[in-house]
């Protein structure tokens, strides 16, 4: 008689514990695997929440130098409703001009037979009225030099919704004999609509692979603004000297490539990394926050600028309490002759 699946009472007491330690296991690893896809969950949020701040930051590629984001005027932020800004513009005709005056005035000129259907008014007058609506985001990544000549790497994105693709439609005539190295491209995707020249590796129908709300430069730089803005500004300053570089080196005769060098480093340009800008709300007012990162030691403008010392109490005190607007700042009359003059010694 076969004894196979037959137990000794000696090897119960050992095979429970197994089983108990393997389920114990088991849970424990099931536990630490739900941890981790929920922890994984709440990063992608946070990321996602932060990278969704600024207007379509997260579809546009990292390497921007120049980013301008724009809410729309139909998508502003929480903080409108109910605010001096709300308030203002109901009670005078501006919205009516950016509604109704603006757009009659862009479609007569779209059909103006003097006005070039290809230059920079008629593609004005085409998308004016849907980037004043929607969330818009202007980017551009430096120039393009292909054989000695130099073009745009440039993309626009306009998140139209039902408008997209008429706003697509009004923009392909305006690009079409663009020559071919330009790369000019118009593609429209479930609303977000994308017009581009050079090489962008990011369409309406195409995430970047590293989007520019995602690089930890773009957000040291913004997270020091107001949150939530409704409209936002980006200059990569290292890229910008960067560009004018790559553009002297290429076309710049030896001496005036030489005088760039020394424009640039006495007025201390390289310096300057990064600068943002960004307007929004704070419960009923609109505040407007600006950040330039250029660490010291600063020379040239940036020591100028960025060295002043801070307001005092009584500075602020001495604005009228009604005031709808007031500069005030600091200016070291002597610090500023002396830079100055530096320079232009080195010029």
């Amino acid at each position: 008689m076969s004894t196979r699946g037959t137990s000794t009472p000696e090897a119960e007491p050992e095979a429970t514990p197994r089983i108990e330690r393997s389920r114990a296991c088991e849970r424990s690893e099931a536990a630490r695997g739900r941890a981790a896809r929920w922890a994984l969950v709440g990063l992608c949020a946070l990321v996602s929440t932060s990278a969704a701040a600024q207007p379509l930051a997260d579809r546009v590629p990292q390497d921007a130098i120049l980013y301008v984001g724009w809410c729309g005027a139909k998508h502003l932020p929480a903080g409108y409703a109910g605010s001096n800004l709300e308030g203002v513009l109901k009670s005078s005709e501006l919205a009516a001009v950016f509604d109704q005056a603006l757009p009659r005035m862009l479609a007569h000129l779209r059909g103006d037979a003097k006005v070039d259907p290809a230059g920079f008014p008629a593609v004005l007058a085409a998308i004016a009225g849907p980037m004043w609506r929607h969330p818009t985001a202007i980017y551009w990544g430096g120039m393009e030099i292909e054989r000695g000549r130099v073009f745009p790497k440039m993309l626009v994105l306009v998140d139209a919704g039902d408008e997209g693709p008429a706003l697509a439609e009004a923009l392909r005539p305006h690009f079409a004999g663009a020559p071919p190295e330009m790369q000019v491209k118009v593609e429209v995707d479930k609303g977000l609509v994308s017009f581009s020249s050079g090489p962008v590796e990011a369409s309406a129908a195409r995430k970047p692979r590293a989007p520019l709300g995602a690089r930890k430069e773009f957000r040291g730089v913004m997270d020091r603004l107001p949150k939530d803005p409704a409209v936002a500004v980006y200059l990569d300053g290292e890229g910008l000297v960067g560009q004018i570089d790559l553009t002297a080196d290429t076309f710049a005769p030896a001496g005036e490539k030489e005088r760039w060098v020394r424009i640039r480093d006495a007025l201390g340009l390289t310096g300057v990394r990064r600068l943002g800008w960004a307007g929004g709300f704070d419960a009923k007012d609109w505040v407007t926050g600006a950040f330039v990162e250029a660490p010291a030691p600063r020379a040239g403008v940036a020591k100028v600028f960025l060295e002043a010392p801070p307001l005092s109490a009584e500075i602020l005190a001495a604005i009228p309490k009604g005031a709808t607007l007031a500069w005030a700042g600091h200016l070291d009359g002597g610090l500023a002759l002396r830079e100055f003059r530096a320079a232009f010694k080195r010029i």
